[in-house]
């Protein structure tokens, strides 16, 4: 899910929107913990950083156990355009 934001300055408004299942990922990549959203210098791509699909709470990580994208060959880095 993706929050677009709408900040109306002439009224001092501003609105949130909720998409659902907006990010599209690559074939058979699930979500793992974003570290990072940035917005793009176009305006309309989204840069976002995330885990390689890595989702285990620091409970459940043991000592030299890889974490994250240590052990994975996805790119932590994926960019987004406006249609997701």
């Amino acid at each position: 899910m993706i929050s677009a934001i709408r900040v109306d300055r002439r009224r001092a408004t501003v609105r949130q929107t909720s998409i659902e299942s907006w990010a599209k990922l690559p074939a058979g990549r699930t979500w793992g913990s974003t570290s990072a959203v940035d917005i793009d210098r176009d305006g309309a791509s989204v840069w976002v950083g995330e885990r390689c699909g890595f989702t285990l709470p620091p409970s459940q990580v043991r000592p030299g156990m890889p974490i994250a994208c240590d052990a994975s060959d996805l790119a932590p880095i994926l960019k987004f355009d406006a249609s997701g």
